[in-house]
């Protein structure tokens, strides 16, 4: 099974849990994770607005200011970070590479996205267990960590050659060694 990857919008990891059921997400655990692996964000201001007329809450939408809010979905460029906010007792922890789409805040650790795709399921222990049931839950490939780890790399520093703002500083290769990498694609 071969990973999709959007070669424009950068690469994460993001920790969901499985609950025995579905995937959720760790903190909002009735936020549950949809199958096709392309999930969008929720606002609870936005939410708020439920009971308005159709009308009104299309405005209220058409104004919303992504900047200015805290809602989203997020990703870490650093594994670690993201297990951070994993780790929920009775429950199997699974940990993902994302690609962010819509509107995107790239920061200094990772990003804020109106959309997230999942693309590949890490395994992160040895056993793989939550690996291979996020896999089978999202129908995606499962890769190691290391790969997953380059993966970002190379997704995160060709984003930041075309976006110099974003400023992103590669964790597991060099700009060498991804040089090296691009020339042996061109080749």
């Amino acid at each position: 099974m071969d990973i999709e990857v959007c070669h424009t919008t950068g690469m994460g990891f993001k920790a969901l849990v499985w609950n025995g059921i579905t995937i959720v997400s760790p903190r909002q655990r009735l936020f549950i994770w949809d199958r096709s692996g392309v999930q969008d964000a929720g606002c609870k201001l936005l939410d708020s607005y439920q009971d308005y007329s159709e009308w009104a809450k299309k405005k209220m939408e058409d104004a919303h200011d992504f900047d200015s809010c805290s809602c989203g979905l997020y990703g870490a460029y650093d594994y670690h970070m993201a297990i951070d906010y994993e780790e929920r007792p009775g429950m199997l922890s699974c940990m993902f590479l994302v690609q962010p789409h819509r509107r995107t805040d790239y920061r200094l650790l990772g990003f804020r996205c109106q959309s997230m795709k999942v693309i590949a399921s890490v395994a992160i222990d040895r056993t793989g267990v939550s690996a291979i049931r996020g896999g089978e839950y999202f129908n995606i490939p499962v890769i190691d960590l290391r790969t997953a780890q380059i993966m970002v790399d190379v997704q995160m520093l060709a984003k930041t050659m075309m976006e110099p703002e974003i400023g992103y500083q590669p964790l597991y290769i060099t700009t060498e060694q991804l040089k090296g990498y691009l020339d042996a694609i061109q080749a």
